[in-house]
């Protein structure tokens, strides 16, 4: 089991409450109708640790879908809960490291690293990027090329070293029309629309 910085699993554990909280039941049926002020604390909190408080209309949007997701996959029955995980994982992968990230150090990444090889998976890489928790919303530029490179590598060459993505020169990329887009739009994000200040949620 992966190490938790004693911080982090205190703050896990607030969430942890927060959650029966805002829904009162014993995990064995359909909950009550959530407590959204309680709801809103828990969706700050995880914003902390996801962006460093770097708001804008696609974290926002992320965020609440997230919680939507969460919902319906946690706040119903175990079966609902054990069906949301039921998925193994066979193709090689590159476990990505955010420098900023407030939670969680290099060595905890590390850890994971070694972990999945040892279950494994022959072809595991790390590779440290700037960015906060969620470092692919904030630094798409950087850690877009990787897995770009990773998923060429893997169809078309057979695997390598994630220490080749540090030689790369990375390239601005346009914000582009995904799957997610649509259910990002129900939550005030548009791929093409500027945010005034990248600081302040909208």
């Amino acid at each position: 089991m992966l190490s938790q910085p004693e911080d982090i699993a205190a703050g896990r554990l607030e969430v942890y409450h927060l959650w029966v909280e805002a829904f009162n039941h014993d995990g064995n049926g359909p909950s009550i109708e959530a407590d959204h002020a309680i709801l809103q604390d828990l969706l700050h909190g995880a914003q902390q640790l996801c962006f460093n408080n770097q708001n804008n209309r696609l974290t926002e949007a992320m965020s609440k879908n997230a919680l939507v997701q969460a919902i319906h996959n946690r706040a119903g029955s175990p079966a609902k809960l054990k069906h949301s995980y039921h998925a193994s994982i066979t193709c090689s992968i590159r476990v990505l490291h955010c420098e900023d990230d407030i939670a969680y150090e290099l060595r905890h990444a590390q850890e994971l690293e070694e972990q999945i090889r040892g279950a494994g998976i022959a072809d595991v890489g790390l590779v440290e990027v700037a960015g906060p928790h969620y470092g692919n919303v904030i630094n798409p530029q950087e850690i877009n090329a990787i897995l770009l490179d990773h998923l060429r590598a893997s169809s078309h060459q057979g695997g390598e070293s994630a220490n080749r993505y540090h030689e790369h020169e990375y390239h601005a990329c346009q914000k582009m029309i995904t799957p997610f887009t649509k259910i990002l739009a129900k939550y005030g994000y548009h791929p093409h629309e500027v945010d005034s200040d990248n600081s302040d949620s909208e």
